[in-house]
């Protein structure tokens, strides 16, 4: 841990090679901070954060800055330094949403971090998927017009997105596309008259530890009929998952459904409630009923009961999937900022 004090601001920065503990003492202490942004997902909450240290720390180059004015901690930082004297997020390749944690987006506060990390050789600045009501990149704009930092900033990923109307049959919902909805009914109703059809929910640890192996081996087998080496096959992935699984049921945050065909296996949804919103992280189906698109039937069941699950808000996130874009035309983006220091 390093240690470094100005005046009334002071930094503490843990980093690979620290005791976690010390990293947990401090987010224990800054329940007041959080990110700059009205969009709940969960990649800007403090666990997300501890979850991917824990399974991906080894392997990165990573720290975490904590600023302190007058002993109370006002902005935590958690990055990646690269070998370029590039700063990146720290999250970036699991997250759909980055940001930096702020409890009041002080400026000075803020400049002050960044001009620590430059006195230590940083040159570049690369922070991607910042949402785009945070902000954090108008932070970074008016800091680099100040100090002559060049700053780019540009729009990224596109996040389909669907608005609930509960008061209307999902296919008549402003923005959705009807025609293929209409088609995962009419599937919905040909696959209910040969087999039997089940949902579920994993509400506990318990089930969670259960389920996994059958939601480990659908989604292998389903990325290797396209040629992908599933992610799944990583056991830094399956740790990480099961960590943040585990933290968002303790939060009550998890949305985790199921789909069974005949008690098998179909199709599964990892999300995360954040407010009014449901974030759809990752899915799968098994190959064996991908004539059914059982991954699609999952879905049109939870979207056909916004009431029910508690949600005005459905968020797709980030992907190029095709299967993303047939459910709505509604689109949002993030922000991607870069900033060269002379």
């Amino acid at each position: 841990m390093q240690i470094k004090q100005n005046g009334s601001f002071s930094i503490e920065i843990i980093e690979n090679g620290d005791n976690i503990g010390e990293l947990i003492n401090i987010f224990n202490v800054s329940d007041k901070v959080k990110s700059a942004s009205n969009i709940l997902a969960p990649s800007l909450h403090k666990y997300w954060l501890m979850s991917f240290i824990k399974s991906y720390g080894a392997d990165r180059n990573w720290a975490v800055m904590t600023v302190f004015k007058n002993g109370i901690p006002r902005l935590i930082m958690p990055i990646q330094k690269k070998d370029d004297g590039c700063l990146e997020f720290l999250c970036d390749e699991t997250s759909d949403y980055n940001d930096f944690l702020f409890d009041d987006a002080d400026i000075d506060i803020f400049q002050y971090g960044l001009e620590y990390w430059i006195s230590r050789g940083i040159s570049k600045i690369k922070l991607n998927r910042i949402p785009p009501d945070s902000i954090t990149s108008q932070l970074l704009v008016h800091i680099s017009r100040v100090k002559g930092w060049t700053i780019s900033i540009d729009t990224c990923d596109t996040i389909p997105i669907i608005i609930a109307q509960p008061d209307r049959d999902i296919q008549e919902w402003i923005g959705v596309k009807s025609n293929h909805i209409k088609r995962y009914k009419r599937k919905l109703r040909a696959l209910s008259r040969i087999a039997k059809i089940s949902y579920a929910f994993i509400e506990t640890k318990s089930q969670l530890v259960d389920e996994f192996p059958a939601i480990r081996k659908l989604h292998i087998a389903r990325w290797e009929t396209i040629g992908i080496h599933s992610k799944y096959s990583d056991q830094r992935r399956e740790s990480f998952i099961l960590s943040v699984c585990e933290e968002a049921l303790q939060e009550q945050s998890l949305f985790f459904p199921m789909m069974k065909i005949n008690d098998i296996l179909a199709s599964y949804i990892i999300g995360f409630r954040g407010g009014d919103t449901i974030f759809d992280w990752n899915t799968s189906f098994s190959v064996d009923y991908g004539k059914w698109s059982p991954g699609a039937l999952l879905l049109l069941y939870v979207l056909s009961n916004p009431t029910i699950y508690g949600f005005n808000r459905y968020n797709l996130m980030k992907g190029t999937e095709k299967h993303k874009f047939n459910w709505t035309d509604k689109c949002e983006t993030n922000l991607s900022v870069t900033i060269s220091i002379p």
